[in-house]
């Protein structure tokens, strides 16, 4: 019989299958946007927050920079910055023909585009095609705000007063004072949720789930006293957001938003190029649990070869034949103290990753927590031809077809011999010289530094931290810089786009929070393989079993708790493979928790039953 006595007040028992506001760094348009903080929903930015993190979004595309110009993603939650600032960028040989022999005009054969430190995208999407193709800005008559970003949480209806002030306090910046959040504010919250459940735009391309199979959007009934949240599964009710293989498993948060990059103006200004005619359509979203599909959140990608762009000299609108295209995942992290992380990658799990360069970072020891680890991995590249494969698309397997992986590995860092590339054109070419694994250098190609006699190769930073082997970052040497402001780029192609071609791309951002630096690195990998293996099963997410039944006991200044008697619910616990993925049972660990509502992020740990069998960390 599992017993335990316990000198607290108050505790809970967790089991697990898997398991101060400062600024760390101000650029100069942070400071604007600290000085026109919005006072309203206005759908220019938006958070996504429903589990262990939380990450800001812009509907210029631009992500991971909260509406203040402060660090745009907290982990735990609430607590301390992993990331800066990211953004998604392309590139790629634009020609005016099918033959591919006429190149795009202006001297820029090769273009590029997407986000990084500026933002080379607007909001809204494309409307028409080719000659006929033009972007859809704000003000368009008839059209009902094209550029917001929409946001849902399906469970908005019944959300208890605590959550909504905790939303409405992370949204507006005041997650440091909850209790200051106006009531008119989390109003807001809620009228938003129900506005964007109710008219989410499905006729634009934003996702939803089926589940009436016929093929279209039937909007369920409107929530109250008889229709919850639990009637849409049971009644079979289609509902805006998302799912994969299983219908009854839809994500908890999504977000979606659609941009271009047909603003000349705007793309010049980000790195020289002329547009290539794409529309970006951006999907976020997350569960609300605590395992490690709570500590992650995934983002899809879906752009579009819709044209509208010059074809020639003189004007002429039409749509680019696009070869040797690239995507990348860009990101400036800042974990904690911005000026001592290391960088890694690991091509296996086509994952690049943040780490701490020091035991103790100041920031996370602030606010007493360990120091996480953080990385970006490529859950499906872009899908390409390949007979006897299978690939997916749109949360669907497609026969005959593979998502390439992590193609290339490529960092910079400010300050160090290998830093920013430019603004203009070159710079431009730069970015495109790292999609392919090397260098910011241009006309150059140049690889990365290495030790003496390492074989050169497109994925440096590719050692292992935690057993301190292969080509790591921090060694203090011309070919392993001294811990800095990193910044790093996964990297997946190359890849054709014809016209009217649409890709996808789906990145997962992945944390994880060991009992050291190092441990954090092996529980993040440990979370990101947890998500390969449920988006690979297309989202069939494994559930854990039942929770124990616990019997307590009160006694003076003690607690008993007991939860060994119920043989058959135990049975089930400890025995039972949880699928997709075959996770098998670790161990209970019992959490002291401060209030009732309190989040695992603010619970105590005071006792751990692991298997004599496997004494390992239980996740």
């Amino acid at each position: 019989m599992r017993k335990i006595t316990i000198f607290i007040t108050a505790v809970a028992l967790v089991f697990l299958m898997v398991g101060s506001v400062s600024f760390a760094k101000e650029r100069p348009e942070d400071a604007e946007k600290r000085a026109a903080k919005p006072k309203e929903l206005a759908g220019q930015y938006q958070l996504l927050n429903i589990n262990n993190l939380w990450t800001w979004i812009e509907n210029n595309g631009e992500s991971n920079h909260s509406q203040q110009g402060d660090n745009g993603v907290y982990y735990p939650r609430g607590s301390c910055w992993v990331i800066y600032k990211d953004g998604f960028k392309w590139g790629g040989y634009c020609y005016t023909d099918e033959e591919m022999t006429q190149p795009a005009p202006y001297g820029q054969l090769i273009r590029m585009g997407g986000n990084d430190y500026g933002d080379g995208t607007v909001p809204g999407w494309i409307e028409g095609y080719g000659a006929n193709a033009r972007r859809v800005a704000p003000g368009t008559p008839g059209l009902n705000n094209p550029t917001r970003i929409f946001r849902i949480r399906r469970d908005y209806a019944s959300m208890s007063a605590d959550e909504l002030r905790r939303d409405a306090a992370e949204y507006f910046e005041q997650w440091g004072t909850p209790e200051a959040v106006a009531d008119d504010r989390i109003q807001d919250i809620y009228n938003q949720y129900d506005a964007d459940w109710k008219n989410w735009p499905v006729d634009l391309g934003a996702p939803f789930i089926d589940r009436n199979g016929n093929g279209v959007y039937d909007p369920p009934p409107d929530f109250g006293e008889d229709f919850t949240v639990d009637d849409l599964i049971a009644g079979e009710y289609d509902e805006p957001g998302l799912a994969g293989g299983d219908p009854n498993s839809p994500a908890d948060q999504v977000l979606w938003n659609a941009y271009n990059d047909l603003s000349v103006d705007v793309i010049q200004a980000l790195e020289g190029s002329y547009p290539m005619g794409l529309e970006i359509q951006r999907t976020l979203w997350g569960y609300k649990r605590t395992d490690a599909m709570g500590n992650l959140y995934f983002t899809k990608y879906k752009f579009i070869n819709k044209g509208g762009v010059d074809i020639d000299n003189a004007g002429n609108k039409g749509v680019f034949y696009i070869d040797s295209m690239f995507v990348a995942q860009w990101s400036d992290p800042d974990l904690g103290e911005y000026s001592e992380d290391l960088l890694g990658c690991d091509t296996l799990l086509s994952l690049g990753y943040v780490y701490n360069g020091n035991a103790i970072d100041a920031e996370y020891r602030a606010v007493n927590q360990v120091v996480p680890a953080g990385g970006y991995d490529f859950l499906q590249g872009p899908m390409v031809e390949s007979p006897g494969d299978r690939a997916v698309f749109d949360l669907k397997y497609v026969e005959d077809h593979t998502n390439l992986p992590m193609t290339a590995f490529a960092w910079f860092s400010a300050g160090s011999p290998i830093s920013d590339p430019g603004s203009n054109y070159d710079g431009g070419l730069e970015w495109y010289r790292m999609y392919q694994g090397w260098q910011p250098s241009y006309p150059a190609y140049k690889y990365y530094p290495l030790p003496p006699d390492a074989p050169n190769t497109h994925f440096p930073l590719s050692g292992d931290p935690v057993a301190g082997t292969g080509l790591l970052d921090g060694l203090g040497t011309d070919y392993s810089f001294p811990p800095g402001d990193r910044r790093l780029l996964l990297c997946s192609g190359p890849f054709q786009m014809m016209p009217g071609d649409t890709q996808e791309v789906v990145i997962g951002f992945v944390v994880g929070q060991g009992a050291d630096r190092f441990s954090s690195i092996a529980v993040m990998k440990f979370n990101d393989e947890f998500a390969q293996t449920t988006y690979d099963a297309l989202f069939q997410v494994a559930k854990a079993p039942l929770t124990p039944l616990v019997s307590v006991a009160e006694l003076d200044e003690k607690i008993i708790l007991e939860w060994g008697s119920e043989l058959n619910q135990v049975t089930d616990i400890e025995t039972k493979v949880v699928q997709p993925g075959s996770y098998t049972f670790e161990g209970y660990n019992v959490y002291q928790f401060p209030r009732a509502g309190s989040t695992l992020g603010d619970a105590v740990r005071v006792a751990t039953f692991d298997l004599l069998s496997d004494p390992t960390v239980i996740l």
